[in-house]
């Protein structure tokens, strides 16, 4: 349990994907490292343990439980207060406005069966209006009650002190369609799921807003797929966009902290060929050509090399590079092909086997781990292991190798509990001090 933290904590702080070149960094002579810009000295696998555990330590130390002690409470007791409250009049709610979209499909249905309607005729079975509503919390009846109607999805209660709280929810606009189609016998019946242009979520307390979420959708059917998504916790604020294009596709993540950046990511295929889509084929037709275009080879998809990178707390950077995942995908298949022609279908398990694998993933993805220069400190590759509980049986696995001193380790034998026993200390205190802040809601202290 206590090495899963470790990987847990470490690896959300330094092993996320960056770019590596293959040379041994060498310096012939006495090494007595850089005294202008100490970060650009290449450090030993000893030198790292200190390193990473620093900014794991800083890293952790950015959170305060203090600075969410009033949200934390707020929904402690709500959430305790309110579990038992009934939820049925809300369920006849929802009940009564799906009986009517089933038999407006029915309606269509039959109006399609009897000729009525264009082959293409469909139902539009997602309406956020439909849905929309205000309930209110009874404290004389203990339930959930509708109350009134309302632009957005609306939940109403109070906290312990009586003040109000609530729950907003809100859509706008129709921004993509997917259709769907059910065959009975020769009858069709398509139906179609609009998304949503935008998704907002409110949470307050007392006038006091503690959650936030919004999300935003921009589709062009023949074209191009944007999504922005922002949730904010009181001061913890994430954010993630998704963009894809014909010539592109990226992702860019970043998790700030008040005014402190403590992650910011990205990844993109930037120079891929997508299969070209038309303006009546649906996304989701094309992701189903897609998925068979990758595993059975297309030529006219390209996607080109996957990049990515991590930044966390401006200390730690990683870079990965990989090579078209189609190719790695198709050079694993012949290689499997191969060695089961020759070894059987235990062939996954012989060394030979893993040796090839092993340098085939080396050959293909770079991983590699900086600290605020361009000087390379550490390399995530594979190697080949043997288990000793059984004959003959290796497998493939990832290790840490540092330049400096040419040593190589497992995660295991790097992140050892004597070596990140602070960290997985800090962590457990971060975690125990959020939880003695529930006092209705009881949960055991953690143990790491």
């Amino acid at each position: 349990m206590r090495l899963s933290i470790i990987l847990a904590s470490v690896a959300a702080l330094s092993f996320v994907f960056m770019t590596g070149c293959n040379e041994k960094h060498e310096n012939p002579g006495l090494d007595v490292g850089d005294t202008v810009n100490p970060e650009n000295d290449e450090l030993t696998a000893e030198e790292q343990k200190s390193k990473l555990v620093d900014v794991a330590t800083e890293f952790i130390g950015v959170f305060n439980a203090a600075e969410q002690k009033d949200a934390v409470e707020a929904f402690d007791w709500i959430v305790y207060h309110y579990m038992d409250y009934s939820w049925d009049e809300v369920g006849e709610y929802y009940d009564r406005v799906l009986d009517d979209i089933m038999s407006t499909a029915a309606r269509n249905a039959r109006s399609l069966s009897e000729g009525k309607f264009t082959a293409n005729a469909g139902l539009e079975i997602y309406d956020f209006p439909k849905f929309t509503g205000i309930f209110e919390a009874n404290d004389q009846t203990m339930s959930w009650e509708y109350v009134g109607e309302s632009d957005n999805i609306t939940l109403r209660c109070k906290d312990k002190d009586g003040n109000p709280a609530e729950a907003v929810l809100a859509a706008s606009g129709k921004e993509m369609e997917f259709e769907y189609e059910y065959r009975d016998y020769d009858v069709r019946h398509p139906f179609t799921v609009v998304i949503p242009a935008r998704i907002s979520l409110s949470v307050k307390v007392n006038g006091q807003e503690y959650v936030k979420f919004n999300f935003n959708f921009d589709a062009e059917r023949s074209s191009h797929v944007i999504i922005n998504t922002e949730v904010t916790i009181t001061n913890i604020v994430y954010k993630l966009t998704v963009s894809v294009e014909k010539t592109s596709v990226s992702t860019q993540i970043s998790l700030k902290y008040g005014n402190e950046t403590l992650l910011a990511a990205s990844a993109a295929a930037p120079s891929c060929v997508l299969m070209d889509k038309g303006e009546n084929m649906d996304w989701e037709e094309w992701l189903e050509n897609y998925y068979d275009a990758f595993e059975y080879g297309n030529s006219e998809i390209k996607f080109g090399k996957l990049m990515a990178t991590a930044n966390i707390l401006s200390q730690v950077q990683i870079k990965a590079e990989s090579n078209d995942p189609s190719a790695i995908y198709h050079a694993v298949m012949d290689l499997d092909e191969k060695y089961e022609m020759e070894y059987g279908y235990e062939y996954y398990d012989t060394r030979e086997y893993n040796l090839a694998y092993s340098d085939l993933i080396n050959e293909n993805i770079n991983i590699s781990l900086y600290y605020s220069s361009d000087v390379k400190q550490a390399e995530i590759i594979t190697d080949v292991f043997s288990d000793d509980s059984y004959d003959s049986y290796y497998y493939v696995s990832p290790v840490v190798y540092f330049p400096k001193d040419g040593t190589t380790y497992a995660f295991d034998e790097y992140f050892t509990e004597s070596a990140f026993g602070s960290v997985i200390q800090l962590t457990e205190d971060l975690v125990n001090r959020y939880i003695s802040l529930l006092r209705y809601n009881e949960i055991e202290p953690v143990e790491f």
